[in-house]
């Protein structure tokens, strides 16, 4: 198992990706802390599926965009492990507004939950990590290549793997090791997509591996990325998005040909 009796804090793990990293974990040895902001109905039953699991579960209730919340985490994990190895800045939001529409209190909102967050987390887990320590933090394709209505969510996303670069260097010097994942078009409950939408078949030919990703996709890098053998691996974010990061957007799904576009 590769993280037999670690600790993990997922923050944001009541549903979505947080939910599917924080099983995956524990069934790869971690006993994990469920973090939720209001979800608590789906934080009890991530916690069962844990503790169904062999491990232990810590559930609490904290915004971890504000100070005094996060505060109050690290203690609770404090009291009940005194130590904290793995730690996984999954809280996020997606509003989608075109820019001209995006207020100041928008603008806020997202950079203090996708991003304030994981400055305040860092600061709170340097006082319980021990050398050989994992930080990851979940960034998103549009810190690359974004479309419409995403600037503050892209800007955010970007500025976070910024900071994991950062970070990946300051805290070397406490053998911690700091990376990110970079998830594409993930199928969350909040926003279902399956075979029945009418869009499925003209998104999945931009998809270089014809399907929108699973939360299951996302779980075995984030544990090999939190695990001793990834020891020599910081400073990294890696693309988990089915191919799209890579393939130039065009009205011809499957390329060109000389002298025009691809014939079927």
């Amino acid at each position: 198992m590769k993280l037999r009796d670690k600790v993990a804090l997922v923050t944001g793990s009541s549903s979505g990706i947080g939910a599917a990293i924080a099983q995956g974990m524990a069934a790869a040895g971690a006993d994990v802390i469920i973090n939720y902001r209001s979800n608590e109905a789906g934080a009890q039953r991530i916690a069962q599926a844990v503790r169904t699991s062999g491990r232990k579960a810590l559930v609490v209730r904290a915004d971890v965009g504000l100070a005094e919340d996060v505060a109050r985490l690290f203690e609770e994990i404090k009291c009940e492990y005194g130590r904290l190895d793995i730690l996984v800045n999954n809280a996020g939001i997606t509003p989608k507004k075109p820019f001209q529409a995006t207020t100041e209190e928008d603008w806020d909102g997202i950079i203090t939950t996708n991003l304030k967050s994981i400055f305040l987390c860092c600061k709170q887990a340097l006082s319980l990590m021990s050398p050989g320590g994992a930080i990851l933090n979940i960034s998103s394709i549009h810190a690359l290549v974004t479309t419409y209505n995403f600037s503050a969510y892209a800007a955010s996303k970007a500025a976070v793997e910024a900071l994991t670069r950062n970070l990946a260097i300051e805290f070397s010097e406490r053998n911690i090791r700091v990376n990110a994942l970079r998830p594409g078009w993930i199928v969350v409950e909040r926003e279902p997509f399956d075979v029945d939408d009418p869009t499925y078949e003209e998104v999945c030919a931009r998809i270089p591996l014809h399907r929108p990703g699973q939360v299951e996709d996302v779980v075995p890098s984030a544990i090999h990325l939190c695990c001793d053998d990834a020891s020599f691996i910081t400073g990294q974010i890696l693309g988990i998005d089915g191919g799209v990061a890579v393939m130039v957007n065009s009205p011809f799904p499957k390329g060109f040909v000389e002298g025009g576009a691809w014939e079927e």
